[in-house]
């Protein structure tokens, strides 16, 4: 049964234009199926959340982001408080997400898939007033990803990653958080928190091996206090998702988690950087799981 019409939002520069040769693809296959379809092509940063805002009140089932994780989160973000469903095509350079989900890695097998698909409810992530579909982090994390956005224009994917992660590095100091669940307290000094819906993110690193979309649960990895030398033997592990027998690696599973900090920071969230709220004189962030919250198409 067709979920259409079809709204395909395309990010035309993703994954080193990946995203603009699929539209021919789209339009081909569409067409051959007699699927009713239209399709957008973003200009710039935050595109996708400007075709969401000035299509979301016409009559599509299902919007496509054709992108990365960046495109998908700006479309998962346009279809709150609708009824309507999510696809994904990944074109991006890390499609961290789709690889969660297990969705084929070439984007034109993807979109055959994504015709002859129904519908599965998948989890929701927040943090504050954000939403995230895959991860959002704290501490060295976010500020690498910070970093990594900065220096976009001159490199790209992996590299991009690996100068900010040495930039950062350098500076890089622990941070004091208390993390609250219910009645109990603890705090920790850490040098990264991801509270995770997906499994993968930074470009295939598999940061929660056992997280599911679909259990209700935040996947947290926290990861203590450590020092460099020991973090740079650490890192090339999370690839693999073998980091977890380090004794300074710890991963629980939450519903709804709070982190306070006397001093501000950043929060990764699905590749945007947001800050945290302040409350009388402490930072704070709050993470829900919100269970089933978007239909995807699958």
């Amino acid at each position: 049964m067709s979920l259409g019409p079809y709204l395909f939002i395309v990010n035309p520069v993703a994954g080193k234009n990946r995203g603009e040769k699929m539209i021919d693809h789209i339009k081909e296959i569409c067409l051959q199926r007699q699927v009713s379809f239209d399709l957008v092509v973003t200009e710039d940063i935050g595109g996708g959340t400007v075709a969401m805002e000035q299509t979301i009140h016409l009559p599509y089932r299902t919007y496509v982001a054709v992108g990365g994780d960046g495109t998908v989160n700006e479309v998962m973000n346009g279809l709150q408080g609708t009824d309507k469903h999510l696809g994904i095509i990944p074109c991006g350079t890390g499609n961290d997400f789709a690889r969660s989900l297990k969705l084929p890695k070439d984007p034109v097998e993807a979109l055959g898939q994504l015709l002859d698909g129904g519908v599965v409810e998948i989890d929701l992530g927040q943090v504050n007033d954000h939403f995230f579909i895959n991860i959002a982090s704290i501490g060295l994390d976010a500020e690498i990803a910070e970093y990594t956005n900065r220096i976009k224009k001159w490199l790209k994917g992996t590299y991009a990653y690996i100068v900010a992660l040495i930039n950062v590095l350098v500076s890089y100091c622990p941070m004091t958080v208390q993390l609250a669940t219910g009645d109990e307290v603890k705090e920790y000094r850490v040098m990264l928190l991801a509270l995770c819906n997906g499994n993968y993110y930074g470009g295939g690193m598999e940061i929660a091996p056992g997280a599911k979309v679909d259990d209700g649960l935040l996947d947290i990895c926290l990861i203590k206090a450590m020092s460099k030398l020991k973090l740079l033997l650490v890192f090339p592990t999370v690839f693999k998702g073998t980091h977890t027998a380090f004794r300074e690696v710890e991963i629980f599973r939450r519903r709804e988690m709070t982190i306070s900090s006397d001093t501000p920071f950043k929060i990764n969230v699905d590749g945007e950087i947001v800050s945290c709220s302040i409350d009388n004189g402490t930072y704070r962030a709050v993470f829900k799981a919100h269970h089933q919250r978007v239909r995807l198409v699958k």
